[in-house]
């Protein structure tokens, strides 16, 4: 459960990073971010189970990233599974923060490093 939390709590970070450096102020981000994560939650199954879906529409929910969180949490909590069984979902939930954060970081280099 552990590293699930981990990175959960390190994808949603890199979102964070993301969301800022695409919004140019306070406010923006503050909207943004709201908009993004109430859309995140619906389509990454926070909200009500995934099994429940289309099947179109369980596999379009791993386009955000609580989608690979609810399969880690549900492998772990429910189906019974070991760590060893969801390296490759938890790979995704940690790559999918990997991503964020070079976009993260290429987007605000480029908002830093403007030239006037």
């Amino acid at each position: 459960m552990f590293l699930t939390i981990l990175g959960v709590a390190f994808s949603a970070s890199c979102i964070g990073l993301l969301i800022s450096s695409l919004s140019q102020s306070r406010e923006r981000a503050r909207s943004l971010g709201t908009l993004t994560i109430l859309t995140m939650a619906a389509t990454g199954g926070c909200w009500w189970p995934l099994f429940i879906e289309p099947k179109w529409m369980q596999e379009l929910s791993h386009v955000v990233m609580p989608a690979w969180a609810m399969d880690c949490f549900f492998d772990l909590m429910i189906r019974g599974k070991e760590v060893a069984d969801i390296v490759p979902v938890m790979g995704g939930l940690y790559l999918y923060g990997v991503i964020a954060l070079l976009l993260g970081i290429c987007l605000s280099n480029k908002v830093l490093f403007r030239r006037p």
